[in-house]
C-alpha cells in the first residue's frame, strides 16, 4: 500500500518498478521536451505485452485515470499524451503490416476508387483514401445504393428481354449454337438478380459506418497479400484465383452465388475475398459454401478464423 503525499495524493513514482515500469518526473521530463518539439504534436505512448504484462498496466492506467487522487497529475493534466495498449500471443499478428496507411499520395492510382490497397513485393503495401470519400462517406455510398438499386430493375429487365428472344429463336430455328445453354444461363442470372440476397453493390454500401467497412475491405486485401509466405490467396492478377479458388471449388460455390454476398464481390475474385471477410466481420449474409472456403483458406494458410 502506499500513503498519501502532502496534497492527499498517490504520489508520481507509485507505480515505480525495478523490472518495467518508471512513471517517476525523469519520465514525464523526456516526454515534457517531445512535446515541446512540437506544440502541436499528440505524443502516443505505446505498451506491448501479453497476459498480465497487458492487463497490468492497462488497468492500472485505468484506475489512476478515473482516481481523484489523481486529478491533477502529469498524465491527466496532459490531453496530448495518448496511451495505447497493445496484446497479441502470436507474434505472427505482426508479420502483416503496410509502409503506407492514409490519404492516396500524388502519384498512387486510384483508379477512380474510393479507397484502395495493393502490394508491390515486400516493401510497397499501400492502403489509401480519397480525402473527399473521408470526408462524406455516407452522402457517395448512397449515390452507390440507389444507382444499384436502379441498375438492378434494368439488369433484370434486358436479362427477361433477352430470355424471350432466346426461346423465340429456338422455336424458330433461327439462333446458332447451344441455345439450351444459353437459356439454362440466362434463367439462372435472373433468378440470382431476383433473389432477396442479390441487394447490395457493396458492403460499405449497405452499412451505417461505411468508412470503417470500406477500410476492413482494404485490410482484407491486405491480408490476401500477405498472410500466406507462398503468395497471394487469391493468386496474381489474372492467374487461377489461387488457394480461395480450390476452396471454392472444393465447396462446389456457383460463380453466380458470388454476387449474393455483393455485386462488387462478384466481379472478381480479389474482390469476393474483401467483400467476403468485411460482411462477415459485420454480421452479414454470406452464402455458405463462400463461407466454409473463405475459413478453409485461411486455415490453410496456417491460420484461424475469427
Amino acid at each position: 500500500m502506499h500513503k498519501l503525499d502532502n496534497k492527499n495524493e498517490l504520489p508520481d513514482n507509485f507505480m515505480i518498478s525495478a523490472k518495467n515500469y518508471n512513471f517517476s518526473d525523469t519520465f514525464y521530463k523526456n516526454i515534457e521536451k517531445e512535446i515541446l518539439k512540437e506544440p502541436n504534436a499528440q505524443i502516443n505512448i505505446v505498451s506491448i505485452g501479453i497476459g498480465g504484462s497487458y492487463e497490468g498496466p492497462k488497468l492500472m492506467f485505468q484506475s489512476n485515470e478515473d482516481s481523484v487522487y489523481l486529478s491533477s497529475k502529469y498524465h491527466t493534466r496532459n490531453s496530448k499524451l495518448n496511451f495505447e495498449f497493445l496484446t497479441g500471443p502470436n507474434s505472427k499478428e505482426f508479420e502483416i503490416k503496410v509502409d503506407h496507411l492514409g490519404y492516396f499520395k500524388r502519384g498512387m492510382q486510384t483508379r477512380r476508387a474510393n479507397a484502395a490497397a495493393w502490394g508491390r513485393g515486400d516493401t510497397e503495401h499501400v492502403i489509401g483514401w480519397k480525402r473527399s470519400y473521408v470526408s462524406n462517406p455516407k452522402n457517395i455510398d448512397l449515390k452507390t445504393r440507389n444507382a444499384f438499386i436502379s441498375n438492378k430493375e434494368v439488369k433484370i429487365a434486358n436479362a427477361e428481354y433477352a430470355l424471350k428472344r432466346l426461346e423465340e429463336g429456338k422455336r424458330k430455328g433461327t439462333i446458332v449454337g447451344d441455345v439450351d445453354s444459353q437459356i439454362k444461363e440466362t434463367k439462372a442470372r435472373i433468378k440470382m438478380m431476383k433473389s432477396k440476397n442479390y441487394n447490395k453493390f457493396s458492403v460499405s454500401s449497405s452499412v451505417e459506418d461505411r468508412l470503417y467497412a470500406t477500410s476492413k475491405h482494404e485490410c482484407w486485401h491486405q491480408i490476401d497479400y500477405q498472410l500466406d509466405p507462398k503468395g497471394a490467396l487469391c493468386g496474381n492478377r489474372g492467374g487461377d484465383g489461387g488457394l480461395f479458388m480450390k476452396m471454392l471449388k472444393k465447396h462446389n460455390v456457383d460463380r453466380l452465388d458470388w454476387y449474393h454476398v455483393s455485386e462488387y464481390g462478384g466481379s472478381s475474385i480479389y474482390e469476393l475475398w474483401a467483400e467476403t471477410g468485411t460482411a462477415l466481420d459485420m454480421g452479414l449474409y454470406v452464402p455458405e459454401g463462400i463461407k466454409k472456403a473463405f475459413i478453409d483458406t485461411i486455415k490453410a494458410a496456417g491460420r484461424s478464423y475469427p
